[in-house]
């Protein structure tokens, strides 16, 4: 049996985090997609933290914004469910996930 280690997890974007990726600029892009790429290999880097009040998702960081995420690795899928500027993400986060 392979373990999750060596096994590479495929990326899907949610139409939320998509709207949002395209609004940042090309720098932090740059950055988001090397992080977001990494995850392919290792769904927990160092500094990703779960978030607090939720049981699936996660969160990087890459300068000053945040990417939020869902690991579901019987499926070895990583969901990008937002990303936004570290001052109003968590907040966007906790409203979305009411609903």
């Amino acid at each position: 049996m392979i373990s999750n280690q060596m096994a590479k997890y495929t990326i899907y974007f949610s139409p939320r985090a998509e709207k949002s990726f395209k609004k940042i600029d090309m720098t932090s892009k740059r950055k988001m997609a090397t992080a977001i790429d990494n995850l392919t290999h290792e769904p927990r880097p160092n500094g990703s933290r779960k978030i607090v009040g939720s049981q699936h998702y996660y969160r990087i960081r890459v300068n000053n914004y945040r990417i939020i995420y869902e690991i579901q690795d019987r499926q070895l899928i990583i969901l990008i469910f937002d990303i936004g500027h570290r001052k109003d993400i968590y907040r966007k986060f906790k409203q979305s996930i009411k609903h």
